[in-house]
């Protein structure tokens, strides 16, 4: 068997655990907040992470139409963070509580 470096073989155990998906949307969540900022986080929630596109509920229709004009820096900000392209794309939606 060939030798291989830790940090692939734990990838490999995670991925086929299917492990690797729900922390990677962990990470993802967690970037957003970062570089969303509180008065983002207040009105804002990532909610799924699916095919590279990163699903975000706002609380309210008039935030959304804010919030929209910011997607492609935020998108940025996110990706940098994670240092790779993970998200492709933001999606925003309303469900307002």
């Amino acid at each position: 068997m060939k030798p291989q470096k830790l940090d692939r073989l734990i990838e490999e155990v995670l991925n086929k655990k299917r492990i690797g998906k729900g922390l990677r949307k962990i990470e993802i969540f967690r970037a957003f907040k970062k570089c969303a900022g509180e008065k983002i986080n207040e009105f804002c929630m990532p909610y799924d992470f699916k095919r590279n596109i990163l699903y975000i509920k706002v609380k309210s229709s008039a935030f959304l139409n804010e919030i929209y004009f910011l997607k492609e820096e935020l998108l940025k900000r996110i990706n940098l963070n994670l240092e790779n392209n993970f998200v492709k794309e933001i999606k925003f939606f309303v469900r307002e509580e």
